[in-house]
């Protein structure tokens, strides 16, 4: 869906990742990554960087890997303040230029950059632990996996999602709000990516429970109502992300008499979180070593490695990667006692669930 902020998209098991960054400033959008690319495509016909192109060809300098090339496409009136900034950057003219744009390889006569971007951990172990088969820890597990990580998935029940996660039915949705806040652009990304990796999941053949019939929320107010409407005609959002909706359309798309409009969700819905962590893990199995009926005690860190030890103090696992997935009690794990913001924050890696999926008893 064309909405404004960065998507990740993988293809060939992730031996292609495309990342597509979409809003009016350009380089707002770029300074902001830190990543190697080995290709670039800009559009800047709309953008707000042609009076600086310099600015923009710096921060491709520090993103792009050797050789990377870059295609710009710009108005005509500014290809020759391009190509001098793209040749001060340490790109030069590459062959394939087609009308309307200019193409380039990076090839710098000089150093250009003190370090790599930096990394959490030794990428080279590639090993994992993660406390807690909820939600959370599951799909931790699964994407660690699914880019060649060795996982070791820790849980004191006997199967997955047998706490919050249990719940029998789940509501997903991104938030909508008068302004593109922090939360509302975070659960638009984690709607988005949740999307996207189930419908993976559904094609591979795993039952998530899941409805096609899309969401619909319901105004507090019929001022909300309105206020929303303003903001979604604003943002520019496509149709198939979210509509806002009249009260009688409200009641059409309910089958039943409504009080208020609202705006509906087409790709939202309700969904099994229990049927989501289990075809999560049984997607990626063979790189998930599943120690289930196991309560870690406690943890410790000797400079290098993470270990998870039970009551008798015994060894349950080690890596170089510990993610505490276990709701509040990765605050106790991590000793965080007598810290209620640590505390809070523990718990909401598990309870957002990082694309606003809401959990409900039947």
């Amino acid at each position: 869906m064309r909405v404004p902020g960065v998507h990740r998209l993988a293809f060939d098991t992730r031996r292609v990742v495309l990342t597509l960054a979409i809003g009016d400033d350009t380089h707002g959008l770029l300074s902001g990554m830190w990543l190697r690319a080995d290709a670039f495509h800009i559009d800047m016909t709309n953008g707000r960087e042609t009076d600086d192109p310099r600015r923009l060809c710096k921060t491709l300098t520090r993103l792009a890997g050797d050789g990377a090339t870059v295609c710009l496409t710009a108005r005509e009136k500014t290809h020759a303040q391009l190509r001098r900034a793209l040749d001060a950057a340490g790109f030069e003219p590459a062959l394939g230029t087609s009308p309307g744009s200019l193409t380039a390889r990076f090839a710098p006569r000089w150093r250009v950059r003190c370090h790599e971007p930096p990394l959490p951990c030794d990428a080279s172990v590639r090993e994992a632990i993660v406390i807690g088969a909820g939600l959370a820890g599951c799909a931790m597990s699964s994407r660690l996996a699914g880019r060649g990580w060795r996982v070791t998935l820790i849980d004191r029940h006997a199967s997955p999602a047998r706490e919050a996660s249990g719940n029998p039915v789940g509501v997903f949705h991104p938030i909508v709000w008068r302004d593109d806040s922090v939360a509302a652009r975070f659960t638009r990304a984690g709607f988005l990516c949740a999307r996207h990796r189930w419908r993976a999941l559904e094609q591979a053949g795993h039952d998530l429970e899941s409805s096609d019939a899309g969401l619909l929320q319901i105004a507090d107010t019929p001022e909300d109502a309105d206020a929303l409407a303003a903001a979604i005609a604003r943002f520019a959002y496509p149709a198939d992300y979210v509509q806002p909706v009249t009260r009688t359309e409200a009641s059409r798309i309910a089958g039943i008499e409504v009080a208020r409009g609202g705006w509906f969700f087409p790709h939202g819905g309700a969904i099994s979180p229990t049927a989501i962590c289990t075809a999560q893990l049984a997607d990626v199995s063979d790189r998930i070593a599943t120690r289930m009926n196991t309560d870690v005690a406690r943890i410790a860190h000797d400079g290098r490695i993470w270990r998870a030890f039970d009551a008798n103090g015994d060894e349950i696992a080690g890596a170089p990667v510990m993610v505490l997935a276990s709701a509040h009690d990765a605050a106790r794990l991590a000793g965080l006692y007598g810290h209620r913001r640590a505390s809070c924050a523990a718990s909401s890696a598990s309870s957002t669930r990082a694309c606003s999926i809401r959990c409900a008893y039947r």
